[in-house]
């Protein structure tokens, strides 16, 4: 199987298509969120693995609405959402 892992160091529309296109043909996805930045609440379906630090899964919490400030219940809520 093959695997695309990405980061957010190009254009995050671009990072994000490949991720689409890339699980629409059945390999597995990983996002590490860094640099930080916006991640739609629609991309995250897109995703087997999102790997995230402190700083970045409380960026991430914001930017999708969530109250929770701890990297556990964020990861939950999160993978909820995908």
């Amino acid at each position: 199987k093959n695997i695309v892992l990405t980061q957010l160091e190009v254009k995050a529309e671009q990072t994000f298509s490949v991720l689409a296109r890339a699980k629409k043909k059945g390999a597995v996805t990983i996002l590490d969120a860094s640099p930080t930045g916006k991640i739609p609440a629609e991309v995250l379906p897109t995703l087997d693995y999102l790997i995230a630090n402190h700083i970045e899964a409380l960026k991430l919490a914001q930017n999708l609405g969530l109250t929770e400030t701890d990297p556990v219940d964020i990861a939950k809520k999160i993978s909820g959402m995908a």
